[in-house]
């Protein structure tokens, strides 16, 4: 007997007791793995919405560019509400902030980065609960995003809104998953900039502020 027949009689018996299958080429065929790979999303991402229901996900947020070069936060205040259908000019807000007139602008200081609590709020005849967050996480802003509500996010030295994330799920062996977040920044004056994606690995986040609509 030839050592290949010995083989396959041998193959033969250990399938009988084992009751080993013939592999299904149905199964393992390219073709379906190719829809196994399709149905297995390789990033997870979220703009914010008129709302959270499936059937009504029309994209809802609007850049401000800030009036001065020193009314970062004042704009940034101004985007936040005008989602919540708050539409107070960048001038009314700024006079809030105590952020000074058009002709003799001032920044906010970091003494004062509680006030853009207290004016959301007072803003919104306290519809709004705002939250000042400090050193907020990669998941502080996904979580909110989810929860369909901007952010105002502090970087040293300047004021933006955040309107959306996107993370990888597959990742080179060491190395952090790509986390984007979606930057709507009000500068340049009058213009202002969108960033998609902003590497947030690579960015210092000092305050966040979130605003929840109070419910009864």
């Amino acid at each position: 007997m030839s050592l290949i027949n010995k083989r396959m009689k041998e193959w033969k018996l250990v399938s009988r007791r084992k009751k080993v299958k013939a592999m299904d080429l149905n199964v393992v065929s390219m073709e379906n793995f190719d829809i196994v790979v399709r149905r297995i999303p390789l990033s997870d991402t979220r703009i914010l919405r008129y709302s959270n229901r499936g059937t009504n996900h029309s994209p809802c947020y609007e850049l401000r560019g800030q009036k001065t070069n020193v009314w970062c936060v004042g704009a940034s205040t101004q985007m936040l509400l005008d989602f919540y259908r708050y539409e107070y000019s960048q001038v009314r807000i700024a006079r809030e902030l105590g952020l000074g007139t058009l002709n003799n602008p001032k920044g906010l200081p970091y003494s004062r980065v509680g006030d853009v609590v207290t004016v959301i709020e007072k803003m919104t005849s306290n519809a709004l609960n705002a939250t000042m967050i400090n050193n907020p996480s990669w998941s502080t802003f996904r979580n909110e995003i989810r929860g369909n509500r901007p952010l105002i996010s502090f970087i040293p030295g300047h004021s933006r809104t955040i309107a959306g994330y996107t993370r990888s799920r597959l990742s080179l062996p060491g190395r952090i998953p790509f986390r984007g977040l979606l930057v709507y920044d009000p500068w340049p004056p009058n213009s202002g900039v969108i960033t998609r994606w902003e590497n947030s690995s690579t960015h210092t986040y000092q305050f966040a502020y979130s605003a929840r609509v109070r419910k009864v």
